[in-house]
């Protein structure tokens, strides 16, 4: 992948063509999520327990996720479910 800092006005991005992005995608994990009823308040959000399957190992972890807090897509958020 090539890729290169623009760096304007304070702000920062990593540009880099389509399709060194679908290659990146392509090679990113795939995972079930399965929402549990557990909550905890995690620097100051309210955030929900789900367990996270990657469907080709069948390896499980935990995550905690929260709708309070707003993330600009991109290709780590992409292979999450939006729901």
């Amino acid at each position: 992948m090539l890729a290169y800092l623009n760096s304007t006005a304070k702000h920062y991005a990593v540009d880099y063509d389509k399709a060194a992005q679908a290659e990146e995608l392509a090679g990113m994990p795939s995972y079930t999520f399965t929402k549990s009823t557990e909550h905890k308040t995690i620097a100051g959000y309210d955030a929900t327990r789900y367990i996270l399957k990657d469907k080709l190992t069948g390896e499980s972890a935990e995550a905690w996720f929260t709708k309070d807090v707003a993330i600009i897509p991109n290709s780590l958020t992409s292979t999450l479910d939006t729901a």
